[in-house]
């Protein structure tokens, strides 16, 4: 048995320093918007969408970000501006 407790989630600042990016994969046009917790290089929580309220795209688009997010504010994963 498994009694070890998972990691805490880092809770974030209401604002956060982010970058959005548009990119296409496909046939279909996304928008990412990137956050980083303050101060660091490091990744917060990431935003996806491609402008199509309510279709699927759309839908699996958000839902991916959110637990990639999760996994962000649970583990930490650097990354370098460029």
């Amino acid at each position: 048995m498994n009694t070890a407790s998972p990691p805490s989630r880092q809770r974030l600042p209401n604002r956060t320093p982010s970058l959005s990016i548009n990119f296409e994969c496909g046939p279909h046009s996304y928008v990412a918007t990137i956050s980083y917790f303050p101060g660091t290089h490091r990744l917060a929580e990431v935003f996806l969408g491609n402008g199509r309220a309510g279709s699927d795209v759309d839908t699996a688009a958000k839902d991916s970000a959110v637990v990639c997010s999760i996994a962000l504010q649970r583990s930490p994963l650097s990354a370098k501006h460029y």
